[in-house]
């Protein structure tokens, strides 16, 4: 499962939008992930007429040693910092939750078939031939 925050410059010279993602593999639901307080996984700087910046965590591969990314570390906190600043402010940890059930029910009431008093759907009934 994987949250992304997505922020865009208001007034782009050189930077137009920045990205931070954090991600989790054994999440089992949207409200865990988000009081999980994971750390930031990747950054994403989008430029304005460049190609984009990206700085992710490694992790090894077959086995090895993950390569040193303490040099990037205090970039990953401030970048954890704010992920973790947002969802306070947006109050995520309750609203993310109830919303992803609203939409749930939403979608699942479009989907079941209209009750004809028969017990079968309305594609079940037999078609009039004309003479």
């Amino acid at each position: 499962m994987a949250e992304t925050l997505v922020l865009h410059v208001r007034d782009p010279k050189d930077l137009v939008m920045i990205s931070i993602e954090d991600s989790a593999s054994a999440v089992t639901s949207p409200a865990a992930m988000l009081g999980a307080a994971s750390p930031a996984s990747r950054i994403k700087l989008e430029r304005f007429g460049k190609s984009s910046v990206v700085l992710a965590r490694c992790t090894g591969s077959e086995g090895g040693a993950p390569p040193d990314q303490t040099a990037y570390e205090p970039l990953f906190a401030s970048a954890s910092s704010i992920l973790t600043n947002y969802r306070s402010l947006l109050k995520a940890r309750r609203t993310v939750p109830d919303e992803l059930a609203r939409v749930a029910a939403a979608s699942a009431s479009k989907t079941k078939p209209a009750a004809t008093g028969t017990g079968k759907s309305t594609a079940d009934k037999p078609v009039a031939q004309k003479k």
